[in-house]
């Protein structure tokens, strides 16, 4: 019997379910007029480690959270969808 799995793509926020990470980290990107990219080069990270952040796939270090932030010119608390 096969087993049928499902993309494990972040789903947009509902009103039953609050932004993930991966929500947010893709909000904070688009606003900050940054491609994919873009915001691996600032961060010092891979491309694909961002596309896993963004599609839910992994979750991020204490220390991958802050270097995202600092790239993205936000405090921690932005992913929690919080002001600066």
């Amino acid at each position: 019997m096969l087993k049928t799995t499902t993309s494990p793509t972040a789903s947009p926020p509902t009103a039953t379910r609050p932004p993930t990470f991966a929500d947010r980290l893709h909000q904070l990107r688009t606003a900050a007029g940054l491609s994919s990219y873009d915001l691996a080069r600032k961060a010092q990270m891979r491309f694909r480690q961002i596309t896993a952040l963004e599609s839910g796939m992994t979750e991020p270090s204490f220390e991958v959270a802050c270097r995202l932030a600092d790239a993205l010119g936000v405090g921690l608390d932005a992913f929690r969808g919080m002001a600066k």
